[in-house]
């Protein structure tokens, strides 16, 4: 990066880039160490992120990158159907519906608002294979499920912490749908956790360099990966590009 396209340089720039993503890293491992299911602790079928206040993606792990494409929307789907004037320090979010952005349902996105002075900054999230959530069949996977009702409760974008107290309500919901109960009390509060860890390690860097300037240096950040891409794109020729590929059967036509 050339000095005339940042205005922080880039030793400083490059400290900050990865002490975020140092943050998503730490955020995995806690869920792997202290998860009920193998889901987490063997399978690593998780991702962990940080966004910006927007819902932009500004930091992540090297988990599973399958459900990044995934997570971006199902953030934004939460900011726009509760409102960013309606989060408080110490909410936390779940959601897993396809419809609003979702995977499958068994993932589960686990979100929470991170403020500096009563002014919201961004999120830290996750999201997770659920091993049990309901459904037609035991582990939430049917090959003749028909509709997405056979396939295990859906949540829409729901806080299942307030201020940060359990909505006790929406948890007695979740586990009465799910086969096994404690293992899924036990992944939601690793998730929950993590999240927790997160938020102190990104309010330590925060209170280092100042909300602002970190605020500054992801928009560098992300201005830097959009010039990478966009000089990658312009090296493929102009054309059309067609691509086949066979599908398996879907078990049920």
């Amino acid at each position: 990066m050339s000095a005339d396209q940042t205005s922080i340089d880039v030793v400083t720039l490059s400290i900050i880039h990865n002490h975020l993503v140092n943050i998503c890293r730490e955020m995995g491992v806690a869920m792997m160490r202290t998860a009920y299911s193998t889901m987490f602790n063997e399978g690593l079928d998780f991702s962990c992120v940080i966004f910006n206040r927007k819902g932009e993606m500004i930091a992540q792990a090297e988990f599973c990158p399958a459900q990044l494409g995934a997570i971006q929307f199902m953030v934004g789907w939460t900011i726009e159907e509760l409102g960013i004037e309606n989060f408080e320090p110490g909410d936390v979010v779940i959601h897993n519906d396809p419809y609003r952005g979702g995977c499958h349902m068994p993932e589960h996105m686990v979100l929470m608002p991170v403020y500096v002075a009563d002014r919201l900054w961004g999120f830290v999230a996750n999201i997770g294979h659920v091993s049990e959530i309901g459904g037609m069949a035991p582990g939430s996977f049917a090959a003749t499920s028909t509709e997405v009702y056979q396939e295990g409760l859906r949540l829409p974008p729901v806080k299942i912490m307030r201020r940060g107290e359990y909505v006790k309500d929406i948890w007695r919901i979740i586990l009465a749908n799910h086969r096994t109960p404690d293992n899924t009390w036990g992944d939601f509060h690793a998730m929950i956790g993590s999240l927790k860890i997160a938020e102190r390690r990104l309010l330590d860097l925060l209170n280092e360099y100042g909300a602002d300037f970190v605020d500054q240096a992801t928009k560098e950040l992300m201005d830097h990966a959009e010039r990478w891409m966009r000089a990658e794109i312009r090296q493929i020729p102009d054309g059309e590009y067609t691509f086949e590929d066979c599908m398996e059967d879907d078990g049920v036509t």
